[in-house]
């Protein structure tokens, strides 16, 4: 019977992650270096991952010296990723939250976002109105707004996305 619960819990948990966010699909090594190329990040520069899953990309960032944070919506997930990043904790944080719903630091230098499709404008919109300045962003599988596109490599998109104008 507990077990029962147990995988009941588990499937609406998993569930409403997915109708809230995208599926969980780990980001592959090859693509993650290649992001990381392409946002061309620094040692100390401030990298946000949006939808982190298990923080593969926060770990590699972390070996190059880049600091992190990312924002998942599994739990799970973030469980998972707090151990992962334990010997990285000096470099990378991870939060249970909404990236739609959270404030990108001022000093973020690059963004990295894995997610489906049909929150693609969601994304684009949330991005250029939370940034404060002109920011790199490296989609993955991920088509956001084409204004801000530069180029393009395999799965990957390189974005450069301007603040919205406040009033």
């Amino acid at each position: 019977m507990i077990l029962y619960l147990l995988s009941l819990f588990l499937i609406v948990l998993f569930a409403g992650v997915i109708l809230r966010g995208a599926p969980y699909l780990p980001t592959r090594n090859k693509q993650i270096n290649q992001a990381l190329d392409l946002l061309d990040l620094k040692e100390g520069d401030l990298l946000i991952d949006l939808g982190s899953g298990d923080s593969r990309v926060q770990i590699e960032a972390a070996n190059r010296g880049i600091r992190s944070i990312g924002y998942e919506l599994n739990p799970l997930l973030v469980l998972i990723s707090k151990t992962r990043l334990f010997r990285h904790r000096d470099l990378a944080r991870v939060y249970w939250r909404d990236y739609l719903k959270v404030d990108i630091p001022s000093d973020a230098k690059g963004i990295f976002v894995f997610s489906i499709q049909a929150r693609a404008e969601q994304i684009s919109g949330f991005i250029s109105s939370s940034i404060e300045h002109p920011t790199k962003v490296v989609a993955y599988a991920t088509n956001l707004d084409p204004k801000f596109k530069i180029s393009s490599f395999d799965a990957l998109d390189l974005y450069e996305f301007k603040p919205k104008a406040r009033i």
